[in-house]
């Protein structure tokens, strides 16, 4: 089946999802990797004006220590 008219955008930073998200007047989805929003989709449960991909945003793939020792870690580390 396929998908509902859209659009598709690939920011390169997370300013830019961020600008994009805030200016955006419809419905917008956030696609990262390993989600069933294209499932969806297509099963016709949601329709977004906007599909936004997160998945290669460099903020959120850091990894780093925090002062008490623990790690942090970017929401899309992993997913590729």
């Amino acid at each position: 089946m396929l998908l509902p008219p859209h659009e598709f955008a690939k920011p390169s930073s997370l300013a830019e999802s961020l600008a994009l998200l805030k200016s955006a007047t419809g419905e917008v989805k956030l696609l990262a990797g390993g989600t069933d929003v294209i499932f969806n989709m297509r099963a016709r449960l949601f329709q977004p004006e906007i599909l936004l991909s997160i998945r290669e945003l460099p903020e959120l793939q850091e990894v780093f220590e925090l002062a008490d020792g623990s790690l942090s870690m970017g929401a899309c580390r992993g997913t590729g």
